[in-house]
């Protein structure tokens, strides 16, 4: 449930440009992952559970190392963040992408870093 809450902030943010720091866009990401309305606004209301799971997630992250979002972390234990200029949403498409981003990741020529000039 997590990681779907976590998918359609992330899509309303990259591909709406809507505002994290709004409550309407909470409860349309809540809506649009399929969480139990009511369960969502009694998680919300539990700030010392809020706190905690955050807590450890800032810890799990300090861990591997993460500087940034979203970064991915593999089976394999490599872990980078990844920038997309352009979110998919093409399946096919996605799942190019991401073995693409896998086989840059596992590389015997460990690249550490593709940055691009962003243009106007």
């Amino acid at each position: 449930a997590q990681m779907r809450f976590a998918l359609e902030l992330f899509r309303l943010r990259h591909q709406q440009k809507a505002d994290l720091n709004s409550d309407q866009t909470h409860l349309q990401a809540a809506q649009q992952a399929k969480l139990d309305p009511k369960q969502f606004q009694a998680s919300l209301q539990n700030e010392t559970i809020l706190r905690q799971a955050l807590a450890q997630d800032l810890d799990n992250a300090g861990n591997i190392g993460v500087f940034g979002t979203p970064t991915f972390v593999l089976p394999s234990g490599h872990a980078a963040y990844f920038r997309f200029a352009n979110l998919v949403t093409d399946p096919k498409e996605a799942r190019g992408l991401w073995d693409m981003y896998v086989k840059v990741l596992e590389s015997e020529a460990k690249i550490e870093t593709i940055k691009r000039p962003r243009n106007s």
